[in-house]
């Protein structure tokens, strides 16, 4: 019923437009490679970071009251093997996520990787 009072296009539209801003704020970050790439992109965004382990700072972050989740290897071989890299860390914005919440989560991350 929640989907459907606020819409499931308008639903849709948020995540994407809150996406791509995580994506573009994150870009911005030093050794932070954001994974994601196709014309049409979901609300999912995954990025590597140099010289980090996803799982760790999946782990830092929840300490933070951040949910992220992190990826291994084995659940993407041949997209992983394709973009060199072994891990992830995804944050995944919903449609009742804030601005604010996305900066909180971005300026964590800055704090933690330098």
């Amino acid at each position: 019923r929640y989907a459907q009072a606020l819409g499931l296009d308008a639903i849709e539209h948020r995540i994407r437009q809150l996406a791509e801003r995580l994506r573009d704020s994150l870009r911005e970050l030093p050794r932070v490679r954001v994974l994601d790439r196709g014309k049409k992109l979901c609300g999912i965004v995954s990025i590597s970071v140099e010289g980090h382990d996803p799982r760790a700072l999946m782990r830092t972050l929840r300490e933070r009251g951040i949910n992220t989740s992190a990826q291994g290897r084995p659940s993407a071989l041949l997209d992983y093997d394709a973009k060199g890299i072994d891990a992830s860390l995804r944050l995944s914005p919903h449609c009742y996520n804030t601005e604010a919440e996305l900066d909180t989560a971005v300026d964590a991350l800055r704090g933690l990787i330098g």
